[in-house]
């Protein structure tokens, strides 16, 4: 049995308290002022009424642990604005168990089969992660949710698309809902299969427990492999993934796949897309816990000129997406790579990409458009004053 991590961290007021069989109330006490606490990979199943005593509480993390339920003593952090409860066993979220300054909820892969109806009192909730759960519908008081922009309900057990009531949501930005019922993508993968024997690995870039991502090796030229662990990724599937590339066809602005990896000896499966490394990188980074569903740009800046390119190019590789009967879902700055040596920019990630049914063509243009006039925006806010 792995032995219980406690740290705190006074720089940003963290506490963290992992790997625990039976929390230690008295903990809560000793650090009662803190604002970040880290729960992670906890053996308990419930929550301590003692946990209501931290007043000033932010964040809450409770990821990788047994917890079967959000109860209702969450309800009293009246200051938590994040809950993430990603890889639980959580089945239940008790009604009106949720405080109402929550502006920010990952609960992917867990075993939720409904929403609580009072999810419509969240005034301020921007941001909700529900990927990979058991989720048949969606209440349609998520509509009193007027602030929310990103919504993920890939992988649940919904039968009918949503999307027709949840266009009402007037700031809904990012959105994925592949590998339901009703949008399974059956086209044929026209990309070209590789086994593990075609590759040689270069380096690993990222390594997280849904996904590893390697710079390999590939026909003498380098690429990058991103291996999917799991059936989901945060935002989808790794099929889906793979499916939705299959679909790319040629534009300057896309990030190119160049096949995909199937090796059913050795149970891996991958996409594998051009490696950009030697001379593009991402415009942003990705949203904090401070700015919820915003990019940060740090430092970045460029001329009128360049602007102006970006905007033009990724307005033209967007309009080229939805052609090809795809929403995209994610349009940030983390997912445009600019080159060093020009303008030219790349989108990439369709982690969270759909098929567009032909009845909702217009409900997913609306939102990517919405996402798209979110960068644009922040594009020109990065112009530098000549």
């Amino acid at each position: 049995m792995t032995s219980p991590i406690v740290h705190f961290d006074p720089t940003n007021n963290k506490l963290v308290y992992n790997n625990v069989q039976k929390i230690d109330v008295k903990i809560f006490e000793q650090y009662k002022d803190t604002e970040i606490l880290d729960l992670s990979h906890g053996l308990f199943d419930d929550l301590p009424a003692e946990l209501a005593n931290l007043k000033k509480l932010k964040v809450l993390f409770l990821s990788y642990g047994k917890i079967k339920k959000i109860s209702t003593v969450v309800r009293k952090l009246e200051s938590l604005q994040f809950l993430g409860a990603r890889s639980c066993e959580i089945d239940a979220i008790s009604e009106d168990c949720l405080p109402t300054n929550l502006k920010w909820i990952t609960l992917t892969n867990n075993n939720l089969y409904s929403l609580p109806k009072s999810i419509g009192k969240l005034k301020k909730l921007q941001k909700l992660l529900l990927t990979k759960n058991k989720i048949s519908f969606i209440p349609k008081e998520i509509l009193q949710c007027q602030n929310l922009e990103l919504l993920r309900i890939s992988l649940n057990n919904l039968i009918v698309s949503p999307l027709p009531m949840l266009s009402d949501l007037p700031s809904l930005s990012w959105y994925s809902d592949s590998s339901n019922l009703y949008n399974i993508d059956d086209n044929i993968n026209k990309l070209k299969k590789y086994k593990t024997k075609d590759l040689s690995i270069i380096s690993t870039i990222v390594d997280s427990p849904n996904s590893k991502v390697d710079r390999v090796l590939l026909n003498n030229t380098n690429a990058v492999l991103k291996i999917f662990k799991n059936e989901f990724v945060s935002d989808g599937s790794g099929t889906n993934e793979i499916m939705i590339n299959s679909r790319l066809k040629g534009h300057p602005n896309l990030m190119a796949p160049l096949g995909y990896l199937e090796d059913q000896g050795k149970n891996i499966n991958g996409l594998i897309i051009e490696d950009l490394s030697n001379e593009y990188s991402p415009i942003a980074s990705p949203p904090s816990f401070n700015t919820c569903t915003r990019d940060i740009y740090n430092g970045f800046s460029i001329t009128k000129e360049a602007g102006q390119t970006i905007v033009k190019s990724i307005k033209d590789v967007c309009n080229h997406i939805h052609n090809l009967e795809i929403m995209h879902g994610d349009i940030y700055g983390h997912n445009i790579y600019l080159s060093s040596l020009s303008s030219q920019i790349k989108i990439g990630d369709f982690g969270a990409a759909s098929i567009i049914p032909r009845n909702e063509i217009k409900i997913r243009r609306k939102i990517d458009i919405r996402a798209l006039n979110i960068f644009i925006n922040e594009i020109n806010a990065c112009v530098l004053n000549e």
